[in-house]
């Protein structure tokens, strides 16, 4: 089968992204013919340890195809990002057009015998549009129904292209019923299928016996993430314990994380973005992973956390548990 993914943001950093790498790579050893079109930076590179380039399509932002920088499926990203309730009509137009043109030169190319796309949003309305005689699973990730609730006019305009999807998939049961409610769709259109992990990269491994404790957060550095209190409360542990902060944000929020990770002076390791391998290197020799998030979907990295043999401590979310 001949499968074109689509994923409106950079296919990595993010769940989402690890999430459709994971499906290129199951897929292609089940023997299925993989195609990506994603929305990046004029400066990023293609994976070609994923997808040869000539199965690579992309839509650029920042002053290409579109003028903006890359639109966040949440409202912090990892990179510069333009948020989704910040995006003026005129430029809704121009995003849904330029996707346009690039889905549907992709689907006249490669001729995909099926669409997957991710997130219940703006590109996989497009998709729908361009490609209606063409069959459309759409995974989501969470985030974009937290859009529907920040931008609920714009979800309302998308809502009946969304409801023509012939296939959702939910990540657990609650999401399922959030869609369901959200979309007005038939349950039996929407499947639960909880997200999976690369073995090649986490794996176990046994711990360090000796002291200290070392912990692990990886994610956005962002309020929404719980990292400011987390640093705060790390204050009140008076036992050995060395933290690695994994990851990135933007602006005062991230300008805050790393100043509370300075003022432990030297028990907090920033290692800043790291790739698959590097995380789970790190995760190998982590005692326990620290999830103190308010909004989640199913996080991926709990699942490789889980496989490198980590503890788990994390805020009490319906994805979570």
């Amino acid at each position: 089968m001949r499968i074109l993914h689509i994923i409106s943001q950079k296919p990595d950093f993010t769940g989402s992204g690890k999430y459709v790498q994971e499906m290129i790579r199951q897929g292609q050893n089940r023997g299925h013919e993989s195609f990506l079109l994603a929305g990046t930076s004029p400066d990023y590179q293609i994976p070609t340890n994923l997808i040869k380039p000539d199965a690579f399509r992309v839509v650029h932002f920042d002053g290409q195809d579109l003028p903006f920088p890359v639109v966040g499926m949440s409202d912090v990203m990892p990179y510069t990002s333009t948020i989704c309730s910040t995006l003026t009509h005129s430029q809704i137009a121009e995003y849904q057009n330029v996707f346009a043109k690039a889905i549907g030169a992709a689907v006249k190319d490669l001729a995909p015998d099926l669409i997957h796309s991710n997130h219940l949003w703006m590109a996989t309305a497009v998709a729908r549009q361009v490609a209606p005689h063409l069959p459309l699973v759409t995974t989501s990730h969470g985030s974009c129904l937290r859009q529907h609730s920040l931008c609920s006019e714009l979800g309302q305009s998308l809502g009946s292209s969304l409801r023509h999807t012939e296939r959702i998939i939910a990540l657990f049961q609650q999401q399922k019923h959030d869609i369901v409610q959200l979309l007005d769709v038939e349950p039996n259109k929407v499947e639960i299928i909880s997200g999976g992990y690369n073995e090649d990269c986490f794996y176990f491994q046994e711990k360090p016996s000796n002291p200290p404790v070392q912990l692990l957060y990886a994610g956005k550095l962002d309020a929404s993430k719980g990292v400011p209190w987390l640093l705060r409360s790390l204050k009140k542990i008076h036992e050995p314990w060395l933290l690695h902060l994994v990851g990135a944000g933007s602006g005062a929020q991230q300008d805050l994380c790393l100043e509370l990770a300075q003022s432990h002076e030297g028990r907090v390791m920033v290692h800043g973005l790291l790739s698959h391998e590097q995380l789970g290197k790190l995760m190998r020799q982590s005692h326990i992973f620290v999830l103190p998030s308010f909004f989640e979907g199913l996080p991926l990295v709990l699942l490789e956390a889980m496989a490198c043999g980590c503890r788990i401590v994390s805020t009490d979310l319906p994805g979570v548990r």
